[in-house]
C-alpha cells in the first residue's frame, strides 16, 4: 500500500525527498547542503553514526564515515551477524578488510512499537538498504546504496523476537 503524499507527516515527506534525492545520485556525487537533504548535515554528528530514514513506505539506513574507515569498508564484502536477547536484536553489518573489521550496528527493540515495524519491515523484504555516507572536506558525499538480503537463520531469530 502506497501512502499519498497529503497522508505523509512532514517528516516522512522530508524523508521521502531524501530519499529521492540521495538514491538519485550517482555513486561519488556530494549530497546538496540544501532542500531536504539539509536535514542529514543538522542530524549527523560524528563519523560513525548511522540513522534510519522512513517515508511512510521505503526504510533505510544511512551510514556515515570518515574516508580512510569508508574505503576500507568499500573494498571489503559486507556480512551480517544477528544477536538476540529477548526483545532486543541487534542486526551487525561487518565489513572485514585484513585485519580491519568495521561493524555498523543495528539494534532494535521488539517491544517498542517503531522498531517492530522495522523489524516487521525487514522480516517482509528480506533485506536492509544502507546508503554508505563520505565525510569529505565538510561535505556529505554518497559512496554507494547497497541492498543485502538477509538469510534465513537470521530471519528466524528476528521472526523469534517479533512473536
Amino acid at each position: 500500500m502506497m501512502l499519498k503524499k497529503q497522508d505523509q507527516s512532514e517528516e516522512e515527506k522530508c524523508h521521502g525527498d531524501i530519499l529521492d534525492t540521495v538514491h538519485g545520485l550517482a555513486d561519488g556525487s556530494p549530497i546538496p547542503k540544501q532542500g531536504a537533504c539539509l536535514y542529514l548535515y543538522h542530524t549527523v554528528e560524528y563519523p560513525g553514526q548511522t540513522i534510519h530514514i522512513y517515508d511512510g513506505t521505503r526504510h533505510a539506513f544511512f551510514h556515515f564515515e570518515n574516508d580512510d574507515v569508508m574505503q576500507d569498508m568499500l573494498s571489503a564484502t559486507p556480512i551480517i551477524h544477528v544477536d538476540t536477547e529477548g526483545d532486543i536484536v541487534t542486526l551487525s553489518i561487518l565489513f572485514k578488510t585484513g585485519a580491519n573489521l568495521n561493524r555498523i550496528p543495528l539494534t532494535f527493540n521488539a517491544g517498542v512499537q517503531a522498531s517492530a515495524k522495522i523489524l516487521e519491515w525487514l522480516i517482509r523484504t528480506e533485506r536492509i538498504e544502507l546508503t554508505l555516507v563520505n565525510f569529505i572536506h565538510g561535505m556529505m558525499v554518497k559512496e554507494t546504496s547497497i541492498s543485502l538480503p538477509l538469510p534465513e537463520e537470521i530471519l528466524a531469530e528476528i521472526k523469534k523476537a517479533v512473536v
